[in-house]
């Protein structure tokens, strides 16, 4: 970075120059991102007293003034204690994290013994009745935090340095997407600051999301490399560890995006199981849109279907890369985690390529993981014995012959496991969504693979629904909602019978939401998918239309090879039609109607007909109908920044531009406000 943006940077916080937006996460921030090892849902809970208020006081409280005994008092900590000074011959590890870390569960756990009369010691000590001394010499104590990213845990480390550690051990990755939870104070508006203004220098040279990407990780690298630095500052060894994803099944917790032509048509197809037909199409979409997620996930998919695991794990792995919400761990944030313990002496334990080892062609799924970053904890000893294997390999003493207990608190029943992931689904259920959240559908596909008679109990009523919901602090706002959700949730059902093949159920499924909640376009759209599968063509026709969701409908009509009126496609021919072109017309006059009284949503709309009713036409794009669709798109832009949607316009400026016949007028202005930094 040149001196002159650190100079911008010194002067821009230093006068507390205005630099708006949301902060430095980059990720999506809405409800039941799932990043914090349990379900969460912020929906109509006050979180910042975990996230901000917490913070002002120490991780770690002496149970009685000059007793040397020490507990954690933070909120959903785990009750770790330990005395000071430090007892002799013991050796002391803290584990400093997000919610990975907590999955590992208290560090006695990894400890015990099956000796005699070991279980009532560990009770009596975590009742603080005695104190607890590990047999093997080793003290391992547990401050994972679901939900903390680097900055918090950072502040973790720096207390911790002070009650004597042999070993630190940091599992950091998974949550940077989601940072500072809009905390109040300096530290944090500086840090806000701060990530716009990378934000806005590697827009210059990068599209919005990738500007995003590496702001975050530059954000990152530094919190980790101040961690590293004051662990060697006070002589204790610290252990990195690169994060685990599931790549092989777990899309992005978002809607698919059904209203690009290319995607959609796969998508078709995919589920159709015509694979070799999947695969052209997703490759003509990644061709115009390398970095979408889901043409390369989809992609990846149906790789696999193929039989071709090795180039589908180049595709998955770029989908976890392409996350827009990075919250899970990818191939270049594990990099970044390795170069920095490099470049400070620290070490790094692969529990990446530890869970490559674990699955199937190296690509780990739901058969390793919960979600899409945290494991299984019948996995815990394997990571338990990583970590310290690394450390050892690594050259740090004291750790060589430890092999982690096999605690009967790893284990859970399939019941339990499918419970989780169902509470898990419900909890991401988005009512904003047009469609589905792609991450509960997986879930629900697997559940239904595994234990499909929890998905029928749960399908009996919102009562029946509640009874199965895991309840927990994250996850209460959505759980007191369900009659609410009920219908959503039943939609989901039926998409994912839909996908396996399962038409009756998926209508009967489709039907009951939509007579609790008549008229939900998401459900029409739904139905419609149903209706083509079962070859109703007339019907699927008529509740496309009736959807009011115009774009997927459009896109999906043309997969399905429906004849839509709105705007008026043949199912024979993608040329466009006199008809159609009045359609274009019309929705171009209304696109670019001028004056106060202009809708800007409603112009916003008529503008992305007019792109997708283009994009769709077999045509030449080079003459008048392309000029026309850059005209449109152009406009898109335009209106996008009026209503303050900065990230979306200048995606659909790089679209424009790239896509636009090169006898557009417009080209050279286009191209000039692409080389401006977005403004937020």
């Amino acid at each position: 970075m040149s001196k002159l943006i650190f100079i911008y940077l010194f002067f821009c916080l230093a006068l507390s120059a205005p630099c708006g937006g949301p902060g430095p996460s980059g990720g999506s921030g809405r409800p039941g991102d799932g990043r914090d090892g349990q379900v969460q849902d912020p929906g109509k809970q006050d979180q910042s007293g975990y996230f901000c208020e917490d913070l002002k006081k120490p991780f770690f409280a002496e149970t009685a003034p000059g007793k040397g005994e020490f507990r954690a008092q933070r909120s959903l900590a785990m009750q770790e204690q330990f005395s000071m000074p430090k007892p002799a011959g013991v050796k002391r590890v803290f584990v400093l994290g997000e919610s990975v870390a907590t999955i590992l569960g208290p560090g006695y756990a990894a400890v015990q013994t099956d000796s005699f009369g070991g279980g009532l010691l560990r009770k009596l000590a975590k009742k603080g009745l005695i104190s607890g001394k590990p047999s093997s010499g080793i003290e391992i104590l547990n401050c994972g935090m679901s939900g903390y990213e680097s900055y918090r845990i950072y502040g973790i480390l720096k207390e911790v340095l002070a009650y004597s550690p042999d070993l630190i051990v940091v599992l950091s990755g998974n949550n940077e997407g989601s940072t500072d939870r809009n905390c109040p104070g300096l530290d944090f508006e500086l840090r806000r600051r701060e990530f716009r203004l990378l934000e806005r220098y590697y827009a210059l040279k990068d599209n919005p999301q990738q500007a995003r990407k590496k702001a975050n990780l530059k954000m990152h690298g530094d919190m980790l490399a101040k961690m590293a630095a004051a662990a060697k500052k006070a002589g204790v060894p610290v252990v990195f560890c690169a994060l685990p994803a599931n790549m092989a099944d777990m899309p992005s917790r978002r809607q698919a995006p059904l209203e690009n032509v290319r995607f959609a048509a796969g998508y078709a197809d995919f589920y159709a199981k015509k694979y070799e037909a999947a695969a052209a199409k997703f490759k003509v979409g990644l061709a115009e849109r390398p970095q979408e997620h889901f043409l390369n996930f989809y992609m990846g998919q149906t790789l696999v279907k193929l039989g071709k695991a090795a180039e589908a794990g180049a595709y998955l792995r770029k989908a976890v890369d392409y996350d827009e919400d990075m919250s899970r761990a990818s191939a270049d944030r594990n990099a970044l985690i390795r170069k920095v313990a490099a470049s400070e002496d620290a070490c790094v334990a692969g529990l990446d390529k530890l869970f490559y080892g674990f699955s199937a062609g190296g690509l780990p799924g739901f058969e390793e993981f919960t979600d899409g970053m945290h494991w299984r904890p019948p996995y815990n000893k394997a990571v338990w014995d990583e970590i310290f294997r690394s450390a050892s390999a690594c050259g740090i003493k004291g750790f060589e012959k430890f092999r982690s207990a096999d605690s009967s608190r790893w284990q859970e029943t399939p019941r339990y496991d499918a419970l989780k992931r169902l509470s898990y689904a419900v909890t991401w259920l988005d009512e904003q969504n047009s469609t589905f959240d792609e991450g509960s559908l997986a879930e629900l596909a697997f559940i239904r693979k595994k234990l499909p008679g929890l998905l029928e109990e749960a399908a009996g009523s919102p009562e029946a629904l509640d009874k199965l919901i895991l309840r927990n602090f994250w996850s209460l706002g959505k759980a007191m909602r369900l009659k609410e959700l009920f219908p959503l949730f039943l939609a989901h059902l039926a998409e994912v019978e839909r996908r396996a093949g399962n038409y009756g159920r998926a209508l009967a499924l489709c039907d009951r939401a939509l007579a609790l909640a008549p008229g939900r376009g998401t459900f029409m759209l739904e139905r419609a998918q149903v209706l083509a599968g079962l070859g109703r063509k007339k019907e699927a026709e008529k509740e496309f239309q009736g959807s009011g969701l115009r774009r997927e409908a459009v896109s999906l009509g043309l997969a399905y090879g429906l004849d839509l009126t709105f705007p008026a496609y043949s199912a024979q021919s993608a040329a466009v039609s006199p008809v159609q072109k009045d359609r274009l017309e019309e929705r171009m006059e209304e696109c670019m109607k001028p004056g106060p009284g202009k809708d800007p949503e409603k112009a916003l709309q008529a503008c992305q007909d007019v792109v997708y009713m283009v994009s769709a036409s077999a045509e030449d794009k080079k003459g008048t109908l392309g000029l026309l669709g850059s005209d449109a798109s152009f406009e898109s832009y335009k209106l996008l920044m009026a209503m303050g949607r900065g990230e979306e316009a200048r995606e659909t400026l790089l679209w424009t531009v790239k896509n636009a016949p090169a006898s557009w007028p417009k080209r050279a202005e286009a191209g000039k406000l692409l080389a401006v930094p977005a403004e937020k």
